[in-house]
């Protein structure tokens, strides 16, 4: 039996005397014993235990422990996380919510393993790091991920033939804006009498009417600006 409290196995129930088993010595095995430098050999070859790897990125990549329990529960997941991490250029954190997320979305939608997902690792990696630097928003980035699964294509030529690189610029969205305005009065009116939470609704339009492509928070800011000023 394996306790999780102490990580040791311990027996389920005691046996009964050596000789009730009525063992009979084989004579063609001769005794052997395994020397502690085949064991330490042996033990080298082992991979990261699950356990140890949890605590690694935790501990030292600052991963939280959801986040990190579910990398390190499955060496395929894990494998894959390693070798993004490997290639480079993006934090640790966002490379692990794609992986968790765009990757495993296409692998659960193929009914194909991890390793089956046409996401090479360094196409996720740049991804992570055009959305970290604001030039994709996160839906964006995962309708281009899906498109590298469905093509190969790289991250960039993807990016640019869907037309998907974030607007940061104030006017190229100020028309965005009015239409999600325009097209949502009631929203609008119920912003103005106090109920916040309206504003999601009209960000949201700005977004549709830009496929995704408006900075959001770029979005708030200019919808603030309207209803406020």
């Amino acid at each position: 039996m394996w306790r999780e409290d102490d990580e040791r196995t311990a027996p389920l129930r005691s046996k009964e005397e050596e000789h009730d088993y009525r063992y009979f010595p084989e004579p063609d095995l001769p005794e052997f014993a395994i020397g502690q430098e085949v064991v330490q050999a042996l033990r080298a070859e082992l991979p990261e235990m699950p356990a140890a790897r949890l605590e690694r990125y935790v501990e030292r990549l600052g991963l939280p422990a959801g986040t990190a329990q579910a990398l390190a529960a499955d060496w395929e997941i894990a494998d894959y996380f390693e070798r993004c991490l490997a290639a480079g250029g993006a934090p640790a954190r966002a490379i692990a919510n794609f992986v968790l997320s765009a990757v495993l979305q296409e692998a659960n939608a193929r009914h194909v393993p991890v390793s089956g997902v046409n996401i090479p690792p360094e196409s996720l990696v740049e991804v992570a790091r055009m959305a970290g630097a604001g030039a994709l928003s996160h839906q964006a980035a995962r309708k281009v991920l899906a498109q590298i699964a469905e093509s190969g294509r790289p991250a960039a030529e993807v990016v640019a033939s869907l037309g998907l690189e974030q607007v940061c610029d104030r006017a190229a969205l100020a028309a965005a804006v009015d239409e999600a305005l325009a097209a949502a009065p009631q929203a609008a009116a119920e912003y103005r009498a106090g109920k916040k939470s309206a504003l999601n609704a009209l960000v949201g339009g700005v977004m549709r009417a830009t496929r995704g492509t408006a900075d959001p928070k770029l979005a708030r800011a200019l919808l603030l600006e309207r209803l406020e000023g």
